[in-house]
């Protein structure tokens, strides 16, 4: 038999009403107070569905709303989880409400339910998107820009740090020309056993790039791009870098590929990058899906978000997943048409960056193991030389 708990709370309390929500939805069956795991993907429809018959009762001021499985309830929940993520990074139940606001009025809590998912996903990625700034040396100004998705993290194996791989447009990067530049140096002569020493980095001649993220409170970092290791120009239009930084700070996307991108048809996407050099991001609709031909002999997503020069290479992400899908590349332009964009399927491009990646850390282990036996400053030479190549 089935028994029915009442909560009376005020609105400036609803961060423990969150907490007694919680509680309730730990329980698997009516008055049991064995708590299991916390389900992190709880939705407010697995939270309205469980066995035991509730009703809250909201009040403020003179007002009193009651709360039984409605649009209240979904809201306080939504603003629950919302306080709960921005907190501490993760959906626990346990609230720092020196993060958040402890007060808000009934109002908002409807609004809230619509924005959710969007600032949800985008708080979950934003250590996976970056924007990538072209500058020219001699001016030292930035003269482009454009977007990419962390795709992997590696410890370096070399030392100290971590590499991380981003994907993002040909076209992003197509003006960065960079060189290998290796110095080696005579042995000390204080210590004949010692090995030589090497000086050696990769430079861009005219340009270059700085690759920046931003956290989920507005706190920004910058790093130097260390490498280009692919490029594509035509179908499809991607390129691959790589930036080192000493701690692991930047979080790889996961990723979505369906057997059948068709299947993606009608789900709700969100466009992230920096459009017109801005972080910031579009929602809309995969609308179609292009084969080979119809716009070029690459194969697209078809979306009606407001792409914009900077989107360039940044992530698309299912909205409910938080997951890749897909990578922007551009839109169809015309005096008739009117937020066409289109995105490059993961389906064309995964085994093609999964590939270069496995390449590029092999022969970096590779050449660092070689090092160990090099003796001479030619030894090092030809051996790191290999190992900084300057991309394909």
């Amino acid at each position: 038999m089935s028994h029915e708990q009442v909560i009376s709370v005020d609105n400036k309390e609803l961060p423990e009403l969150y907490k007694q929500l919680l509680a309730l939805a730990r329980q698997k069956d009516p008055g049991q107070k064995e708590e299991v795991a916390f389900p992190e993907d709880l939705s407010v429809t697995d939270l309205t569905s469980r066995p035991s018959d509730f009703s809250l009762a909201v009040t403020s001021g003179e007002h009193s709303h009651t709360v039984y499985e409605d649009r209240w309830l979904k809201g306080i929940y939504a603003i629950g989880r919302y306080w709960d993520l921005v907190s501490d990074d993760k959906i626990d139940g346990n609230i720092d409400l020196s993060k958040v606001d402890s007060e808000i009025s009934l109002e908002p809590i409807e609004a809230v339910r619509s924005w959710l998912p969007y600032k949800t996903a985008l708080h979950l990625t934003a250590n996976s998107v970056v924007r990538i700034d072209i500058i020219d040396k001699k001016k030292k100004q930035p003269i482009s820009c454009g977007s990419g998705g962390v795709w992997h993290v590696e410890k370096d194996p070399g030392g100290a740090g971590y590499i991380n791989y981003i994907v993002t447009n040909y076209h992003v990067v197509e003006e960065l020309d960079q060189k290998v530049e290796v110095t080696p140096k005579l042995k000390p002569q204080d210590d004949p056993t010692a090995a030589p020493e090497i000086e050696f980095k990769i430079e861009f001649k005219e340009t270059e790039a700085v690759v920046n993220v931003e956290d989920p409170f507005g706190k920004e970092s910058k790093f130097a791009l260390d490498r280009v290791i692919y490029r594509s120009k035509d179908n499809p239009d991607i390129a691959l870098l790589v930036v080192r930084t000493k701690d692991n700070v930047l979080k790889p996307l996961e990723r979505e590929i369906p057997s059948n991108p068709r299947t993606l048809i009608a789900q709700e996407v969100i466009i992230t990058g920096a459009a017109v050099c801005l972080r910031g991001f579009a929602k809309g609709m995969i609308s179609a899906y292009r084969a080979k031909g119809v716009v070029d002999e690459a194969e697209y997503y078809q979306v009606d978000a407001a792409l914009n020069p900077g989107h360039s290479g940044g992530p698309t992400l299912r909205l409910h997943s938080h997951r890749i899908v897909g990578v922007n590349v551009g839109k169809l332009t015309g005096d008739a048409i009117d937020n066409i964009g289109l995105v490059i399927p993961l389906s064309q491009i995964d085994r093609l960056i999964e590939g270069a990646i496995r390449e590029d850390l092999e022969a970096r282990k590779k050449a660092l193991k070689s090092l160990k036996g090099a003796s001479t400053p030619q030894q090092y030479l030809k051996v790191l030389g290999g190992m900084w190549g300057s991309g394909h």
